[in-house]
């Protein structure tokens, strides 16, 4: 089993998730290079043979080479891990902030957060 996606952890779009996943400790963003820009989903190329299961859906193989294409992949991600041909795939989505509006609202929490903390008192020695 071999991924068709772009190696790597960050995924190709600047929103609030970042998917990726490892087959192995090799890491892939779902999107592969179309155009001159970027289109999500997800690309598994199999052995002759090879089944693909996810949670309690299993995938039979085909007896020549065959790929797992999947334009609707975040159902998949939600699984957290599959399963092909003996190999574990491992999902992740990961929630970032991106731009000035999210950073404002990351900047907003942390100075709340500061506020309500109590104040940390100073040894005296």
């Amino acid at each position: 089993m071999a991924s068709g996606n772009i190696d790597g952890y960050g995924d190709p779009e600047n929103d609030m998730e970042n998917y990726f996943y490892t087959i192995g400790e090799n890491p892939y963003v779902p999107y592969i290079r179309r155009d001159g820009g970027y289109q999500g989903c997800l690309v598994l190329c199999m052995a002759p043979k090879t089944s693909v299961r996810f949670g309690d859906v299993k995938i039979g193989g085909s007896s020549g080479y065959w790929c797992l294409f999947a334009l609707r992949y975040e159902a998949i991600f939600q699984l957290g891990y599959g399963e092909a041909g003996g190999v574990e795939i491992r999902f992740f989505v990961e929630y970032v902030p991106t731009g000035i509006i999210d950073l404002g609202i990351l900047a907003f929490i942390l100075c709340v957060t500061a506020l309500l903390l109590p104040p940390r008192r100073r040894e005296e020695g």
